[in-house]
C-alpha cells in the first residue's frame, strides 16, 4: 500500500506539474506552425497537404502524415463512409478491414491477419486512452462502444508496441471521436433493430461538442446499448450445458460517456463504459463490468523546433466480474468454478513524458519515458498465489525514434526498451522505408513487438508465479500502390508474422477431473498473407472492395487440428469485401456490402485427436441501407437497413483447442433496424 500511495503522489504531482503553464499564452508557437507533432483536431484540419485528395493519419508513428507515408500498413476510416455504410455496431465497420474477423472466447473476440487477437495482442482505443483491460489484456468491443459520435478510426494492421507497448502485437485501433470546428456541434441517434423473436437491439446515442474563446473545448458523448448477441431459436452449445437457446435468453446492456476538456495545450478526458451481459453459453453467467478511464496530458512548445509532451493517466476497471456462476456441471464429477479467478477491481497509475525535436525540414527525433503502477484485488474470497487478495506490479519503459525524409524515400527507424514486474525485460526495434509519390507509394517494414505477461499471466502461470516469459512478434510488411486519379486508388501488400513464446490460457482437466486455467508460453506460431484494396470515390457516390488471405507458417500444438494444417481454428483463411455507396437524390442515399468469408473449422470434441475436425461451409453476408436526409424538418434523417438480409446461418468459433473449444455460438440472423439521426451545427 506504500508503494500505491507513492505512486500515486506522483500521478498527481504530474497533473498538477502541468496547471501553473496554463498562462502561457502570449508567447506560446502557433500550433499550425508546428505539423510534426501529433496535432489536435484543428491543427488537422489545417495540416499543408500535398494535394486536397491527401488524407492524414498519426497512428502510425509520433509524428503526423499522409496515410501513402506512414510507417505502417494503415486503413484510415472516416465518419463520412462510416454513415454511408448504415453501421449499426462498431464490429460491422472493424469486420470490414482487411485481416480483421471475429472468433469466440467467452465472448466474441477480435482475430488479425489469422491470429487470436484476445489477449493483449490488438491495442484498443478511444482519443488515445486504452480499453483494454489491465488484469487480461483483452477487450470486447461488440454492441459495447458507439458509432455515431466517431469522426475517424485510424488502425494499424500490423504491430505497434515500439509505440505503445505491450498490448499492440497484432493491431492497434485508434477511435477519434467528434470535436467541434466552430462554436457548436451536436447530434443524437436511435437504432432500433427487430428480427425474428422480436426487438433484437435498442440503441441511443448523443453527442455534443462546443468551442468557446481563450481557446477552450467541450465534448461530450454517451451511449446506452441494450440488445441480444443472437436471434437464433436453434440451440448451440454450451460449457454448462449441452445445448442453449440465444434467442430467448441472451441479453447485453451497455452504457458509455466520453467527457473532454481542452484549454490551450492542455487535455483532460473522462470515459466510463458499464456492462452487463447474460452469457447463456456458460450457464446462464452474469458478466458484469465498470471501467473508469482518466488523462490529462499538456504541450509545451519550447521554441518553434523543440515540443515537450507530458500526460498522466489512471484507470480503475472490474473488467470479467461473474455472478450467479451456474452449479451445473462440465462433467458428472467436477464444476466448472474457474470463473470466479476473474472477479477482480484492477487499478493503473501511468505517465508518459517525451520530447519532439526538428533538426530541420527532413530530420527530427523523438525519445521519451514511461512510469506505470498496477494495483490489483479480489472482490471475492479468492486470493493470489502470495496468500493476499491484493497483489501489484510496477513496469517502466523508454523509447526514441529518427525520422528523416528525403525525395527518394522517408526512413523511421526506432526501439523501445520495457520492463514489467519481475518478468525478462524487452527491447523492440523497427524501421519502416515508405513513400509517395504522385501516382505511387510504397513501404517496406521490420518491426518487432512483444506481449508482455499481464497480471494474470504471471500469477497463474502453469509452472508458477511470474514463470513465464514475453510473448514476441516478427513482422516483414511490404506495401505497393498505384492513384491513377485522385479519386481512384489502388494499394496491395504481403506480410510476414512470426511469434515465438506464445502466451495462452489453458482451460484443461487435471489427473482427478477438475477443471483450472493456467497460462503458459505454447511454443511458436506466426501466419503469412496478402492483402488488397481499391476504392474509387467519384461525385455520385464511392465504391471499395478489398481482400485478404492468410495460411499457418507455424503452429503451436494447443492450436492445431487433427489433419487441417493451413488455417486456425475458428478463423477462415480468406475474406472479400464489397461496398458500394449512391447518391441517388440530393437527400436520398443508398449503400450495400457484401462480404464473403470462406470456410472454417473447429474441434469435434474434448479428445479431439481421434475425430475429423467439424468443418463449417463458407459464409456470404448481404446487408442494405438507405437514408433519407433533411426529411420532415431540417438536419433530422431517417436511415432503413437490413442485416445478414440472406439470413445466413453463420457461426462464431472458439479460436483454440481446450476445454472450451466445442462451444460454437450462431451469430445473428436477418434484421430490419431503423435509424433516426439529427445533427446540428451552429
Amino acid at each position: 500500500m506504500c508503494i500505491r500511495t507513492i505512486f500515486a503522489f506522483l500521478f498527481l504531482s504530474s497533473v498538477l506539474q502541468q496547471l501553473p503553464v496554463l498562462a502561457q499564452d502570449k508567447n506560446a508557437i502557433d500550433s499550425t506552425t508546428t505539423p510534426f507533432y501529433q496535432p489536435n483536431i484543428d491543427e488537422l484540419s489545417n495540416l499543408k497537404r500535398r494535394t486536397q485528395n491527401e488524407a492524414t493519419v498519426s497512428v502510425a508513428g509520433f509524428q503526423t502524415t499522409t496515410l501513402r507515408e506512414s510507417p505502417g500498413i494503415v486503413t484510415l476510416i472516416t465518419q463520412e463512409e462510416i454513415a454511408n455504410s448504415g453501421a449499426k455496431d462498431l464490429i460491422d465497420i472493424l469486420r470490414t478491414v482487411q485481416g480483421f474477423d471475429i472468433a469466440f472466447d467467452i465472448a466474441p473476440v477480435l482475430t488479425m491477419r489469422g491470429n487470436n487477437g484476445s489477449e493483449a495482442k490488438i491495442l484498443f482505443s478511444i482519443d488515445g486512452i486504452a480499453m483494454n483491460n489491465i488484469a487480461f489484456g483483452g477487450v470486447y468491443p461488440i454492441m459495447r462502444y458507439p458509432v455515431h459520435s466517431i469522426e475517424r478510426i485510424e488502425i494499424i494492421r500490423g504491430a505497434g508496441s515500439a509505440q505503445y507497448g505491450g498490448m499492440a502485437g497484432l493491431a492497434v485501433i485508434n477511435i477519434i471521436t467528434k470535436k467541434a470546428k466552430n462554436n457548436f456541434e451536436g447530434g443524437a441517434n436511435a437504432t432500433v433493430g427487430i428480427a425474428d423473436g422480436g426487438l433484437l437491439r435498442n440503441n441511443f446515442e448523443a453527442w455534443a461538442s462546443t468551442k468557446l474563446a481563450n481557446g477552450v473545448r467541450i465534448d461530450l458523448s454517451a451511449m446506452q446499448i441494450t440488445g441480444k448477441f443472437s436471434n437464433k431459436i436453434e440451440e448451440a452449445n454450451g460449457l454448462y450445458t449441452n445445448r442453449v437457446n440465444l434467442r430467448d435468453n441472451n441479453q447485453t446492456s451497455n452504457n458509455y460517456w466520453n467527457f473532454g476538456l481542452q484549454y490551450k495545450k492542455l487535455s483532460i478526458r473522462y470515459i466510463n463504459t458499464n456492462t452487463n451481459t447474460n452469457l447463456l453459453w456458460l450457464g446462464n453467467a452474469q458478466l458484469t463490468a465498470n471501467d473508469n478511464f482518466f488523462s490529462a496530458s499538456y504541450r509545451v512548445d519550447i521554441s518553434s523546433k523543440l515540443v515537450l509532451h507530458n500526460a498522466a493517466s489512471w484507470q480503475k476497471q472490474t473488467p470479467n466480474n461473474f455472478s450467479n456462476i451456474p452449479t451445473q456441471t462440465l462433467t458428472d464429477t467436477a464444476k466448472l468454478n474457474i470463473l470466479r479467478l476473474f472477479n477482480t477491481v484492477d487499478e493503473r497509475y501511468a505517465t508518459k513524458n517525451y520530447l519532439v525535436y526538428e533538426w530541420n525540414e527532413k530530420l527530427s527525433t523523438t525519445a521519451g519515458v514511461e512510469f506505470l503502477y498496477d494495483y490489483v484485488s479480489y472482490t471475492n474470497n479468492v486470493r493470489f498465489k502470495n496468500r493476499s487478495r491484493t497483489t501489484d506490479f510496477f513496469g517502466v519503459a523508454g523509447f526514441a525514434e529518427v525520422n528523416f525524409s528525403s525525395k527518394y524515400a522517408n526512413i523511421t527507424a526506432g526501439a523501445r526498451y520495457e520492463k514489467y514486474g519481475n518478468i525478462t525485460p524487452v527491447v523492440v526495434p523497427r524501421i519502416a522505408i515508405t513513400k509517395a509519390f504522385e501516382k505511387f507509394h510504397f513501404k517496406a517494414l521490420y518491426t518487432q513487438a512483444f506481449k508482455n505477461p499481464t497480471i494474470f499471466n504471471i500469477e497463474y502461470a502453469e509452472n508458477g508465479v511470474g514463470n513465464i516469459e514475453p510473448e514476441r512478434f516478427t513482422l516483414i510488411e511490404l506495401e505497393a500502390g498505384w492513384r491513377p486519379l485522385p479519386n481512384l486508388q489502388l494499394a496491395a501488400n504481403v506480410y510476414d508474422i512470426r511469434i515465438s513464446n506464445y502466451i495462452t490460457r489453458k482451460d484443461i482437466l487435471d489427473a482427478s477431473g477438475s477443471p483450472f486455467a493456467s497460462y503458459a508460453n505454447l511454443g511458436n506460431t506466426g501466419t503469412q498473407g496478402v492483402e488488397g484494396e481499391i476504392k474509387w470515390q467519384p461525385k455520385w457516390g464511392s465504391i471499395s472492395a478489398n481482400y485478404s488471405f492468410y495460411r499457418v507458417v507455424e503452429m503451436s500444438s494447443f492450436l492445431k487440428l487433427p489433419r487441417v494444417s493451413q488455417v486456425f481454428p475458428g478463423i477462415p483463411s480468406q475474406k472479400f469485401t464489397f461496398q458500394g455507396f449512391v447518391k441517388i437524390l440530393p437527400n436520398w442515399t443508398a449503400s450495400t456490402t457484401v462480404q464473403y468469408f470462406n470456410n472454417k473449422f473447429r474441434i469435434n470434441a474434448l479428445n479431439q485427436n481421434l475425430n475429423e475436425p467439424v468443418e463449417f461451409p463458407a459464409e456470404l453476408h448481404v446487408n442494405l441501407y438507405t437514408q433519407l436526409n433533411n426529411i420532415i424538418f431540417k438536419n433530422f434523417s431517417i436511415g432503413l437497413g437490413c442485416f445478414n438480409l440472406l439470413d445466413g446461418n453463420y457461426r462464431l468459433l472458439p479460436w483454440k483447442v481446450d476445454a472450451s473449444a466445442f462451444i460454437d455460438l450462431p451469430w445473428q440472423g436477418r434484421e430490419f433496424y431503423a435509424k433516426f439521426i439529427y445533427n446540428f451545427k451552429n
